[in-house]
């Protein structure tokens, strides 16, 4: 399901690079953001199939790839001296972000269950619908809030005097 999603992100990480030098990274960072919100969204409301899955993740590819452009804004921002702490910052927090979310997924999978029987006669329990639409609302509300923080912090730096072509 996800090699479609990563052959559009491996094409299209190049042209978000080439855009990013020539119109500036921070002009694609909420597009990208509210492209893959919208992933989750569509995928709150069509999942039943492998086919809906792998082409809405070929959505999340989209707003992938531009969205990796963060890297590129935290360190135009970043004093010289400063580079390697906030480099290791950030990517300590994308791990970090990495890890709690299987632990939140897990939660939602732990909490809401059914039983089935088995062909065998045994009752199993295992996740429910529910569960994977607790998921995906979640992680719904939690990239709508971000792309609104990040709207409001793009507002704020073009007042503090961010150029507007980086």
């Amino acid at each position: 399901l996800q090699l479609p999603q990563a052959l559009v992100f491996v094409a299209l990480g190049p042209v978000a690079g080439i855009l990013a030098v020539k119109y500036g990274s921070s002009k694609f960072i909420v597009p990208g953001s509210i492209i893959m919100c919208i992933g989750i969204v569509v995928l709150l409301a069509f999942h039943s199939t492998s086919g809906q899955v792998a082409s809405v993740l070929i959505l999340f590819a989209v707003g992938g790839a531009f969205v990796t452009l963060s890297a590129n804004i935290i360190i135009f921002f970043t004093p010289p001296g400063s580079t390697g702490v906030v480099s290791a910052t950030y990517s300590t927090m994308r791990i970090i972000g990495g890890a709690i979310g299987p632990v939140i997924a897990g939660m939602f999978l732990a909490l809401f269950t059914s039983e089935v029987q088995t062909p065998e006669g045994v009752t199993a329990v295992v996740p429910n619908a529910m569960a994977f639409n607790g998921i995906l609302l979640f992680g719904a509300i939690i990239s709508l809030s971000l792309v609104a923080l990040m709207v409001i912090m793009k507002r704020r730096a073009y007042k503090m005097g961010m150029p507007s072509n980086k």
